[in-house]
């Protein structure tokens, strides 16, 4: 679904930014920010996003005790989706909970597997009624070095489907739905110099996730994704950054489609769910300018973008000349003074198609 963030989000900021930052730091814990999208499939939606945060305001980085996210959307077209993400840091940093809960009755498209996946004249639509839920324990051995233990669930359930579309006539795994159990471990070292806003460092992680029997999940396999990111100042000022990223995911096994690694999920230009496949890699580049000063045109940023990335069923079908090269540019809007929360609208262009995304936070 394209989101069409409205005008009123920016005017929602230009409010804000009357606001000064120190009252904001120490009584606006609570925000609500309305959105609007629109989609052929689903027609309007109109929802909300509603955010608490406990803030430590000792600290001069960007850090919360407690965060809790609520996001609601409801469709003209009587979909639905809801969004719930709340956290709670424990024993002085050294540990975190989190949780992670969705359920969405919303029309998608599927154009197939592979990287040949994104003729239109393929699409097919259905209705999906998932159930997705995380509970995941984070474990802080130093400031920079941290462990992510989670467990997984999640229940598939898909309804019109096309009987002569590509999912039913080739027999997908996961379109008749199912449940999903798993288990997994991340392993992270984070040496950017800001959690939110890196202007120098580099951060590392990789992610093993095992989904079997022994939990009963109806989808035997096992992921690994691991992920590179670099950061270089490219001004004294550091308002003026280069990032880069490459990453590299793999999944063997019964891997329904729905947790197939898209590249359009991941790479700009392209629809979000072209091009799915076990295998994905990657690599990324943007070139940051951020003033983010107290004015209302000081609160955007402005990056450009080339990036890269192909899949493939067996990592031994990658091949140099499946790589997709994706530029573009784009613009960040900084909702409040003190915090992570941002506005990304990125355009991306590949082979005279474009695409648009609309999103919170950075890319990578």
């Amino acid at each position: 679904m394209k989101k069409l963030i409205l005008i009123i989000a920016c005017l929602f900021l230009y409010k804000m930014s009357a606001i000064e930052e120190k009252s904001l730091i120490k009584e606006k814990n609570f925000y609500l920010l309305p959105v609007v999208s629109h989609s052929t499939s689903a027609g309007f939606s109109y929802g909300g996003i509603a955010l608490f945060r406990n803030q430590n305001t000792k600290r001069k980085e960007n850090f919360y005790l407690h965060r809790c996210a609520l996001r609601v959307l409801f469709s003209t077209k009587k979909f639905y989706s809801l969004k719930f993400v709340p956290s709670y840091i424990l024993k002085k940093d050294k540990f975190q909970i989190s949780t992670y809960f969705k359920y969405q009755n919303w029309t998608t498209s599927f154009y197939g597997i592979g990287n040949n996946s994104h003729n239109k004249l393929n699409e097919e639509s259905f209705i999906r009624k998932d159930l997705e839920s995380k509970f995941i324990f984070q474990q802080n051995f130093t400031k920079k070095i941290m462990a992510k233990y989670n467990f997984e669930y999640a229940f598939y359930n898909q309804s019109d489907l096309e009987q002569s579309g590509y999912l039913y006539t080739n027999n997908v795994i996961g379109y008749t739905g199912g449940n999903l159990l798993g288990m997994g471990i991340q392993i992270i070292a984070d040496y950017k110099n800001d959690k939110i806003f890196p202007s120098s460092g580099f951060y590392l992680t990789s992610i093993l996730n095992k989904y079997s029997k022994f939990l009963k999940s109806d989808f035997v396999y096992y992921s690994f994704e691991a992920r590179a990111k670099k950061f270089l100042p490219l001004s004294d000022s550091n308002n003026f950054v280069l990032g880069l990223m490459t990453e590299f995911c793999h999944s063997k096994g019964d891997v329904p489609f729905q947790k197939l690694f898209y590249l359009g999920d991941k790479i700009r230009g392209f629809n979000d769910r072209y091009y799915p496949d076990k295998n994905f890699l990657s690599l990324r580049s943007e070139i940051r300018l951020k003033p983010f000063e107290d004015r209302f045109i000081g609160k955007t940023g402005y990056v450009l973008f080339l990036e890269t990335g192909q899949v493939a069923e067996n990592i031994s079908h990658f091949r140099k000349d499946n790589f997709r090269l994706v530029y573009g540019v784009g613009t960040r809007i900084k909702i409040f003074p003190e915090n992570d929360f941002i506005l990304r609208v990125d355009i991306g262009f590949f082979k005279g198609n474009y695409n648009y995304h609309f999103s919170f936070g950075e890319a990578f």
